[in-house]
């Protein structure tokens, strides 16, 4: 997942690149029309983009359903509301990733990226943001 630092996505604050795993192809993100694309992008409302080496990509199987503008969440305008396709409850410890007995211990962290999506709402909620 690729975060975008100017969103206002309360749950995507301050992160970098991470995984997060998909367990599916649904959730396609297409847009009503050009303008409501353009406006979700200038207002930086994507906060999670579908990414490959750092870059935003339509091929599947890093874009696993072929979202528009590789669009992995959506957010509104406060950044309180997030849907996203990919699962964050789906890795929140080491033991959840899908290869973590194959990758040397130290390639999977034992707090796994979901994790700090849920953490960045919470600290949001009490005021202390992420």
């Amino acid at each position: 997942m690729l975060p975008d630092p100017a969103s206002p996505c309360v749950f995507t604050k301050g992160l970098g690149e991470f995984e997060l795993p998909v367990r599916h192809g649904e959730g396609r993100l297409l847009f009503a029309d050009e303008a409501v694309r353009r406006s979700a992008v200038e207002r930086h409302m994507i906060p999670l983009r579908y990414g490959l080496s750092g870059l935003a990509t339509d091929r599947y199987p890093f874009n696993p359903n072929g979202s528009e503008e590789s669009a992995a969440a959506l957010c509104d305008a406060t950044g309180r509301i997030c849907g996203l396709m990919p699962h964050p409850e789906a890795f929140v410890t080491r033991t959840q990733h899908p290869r973590w007995t194959r990758e040397a211990r130290d390639a999977v962290p034992e707090e796994g990226a979901g994790l700090k999506l849920f953490r960045n709402a919470v600290q949001a909620v009490q005021g202390g943001g992420p």
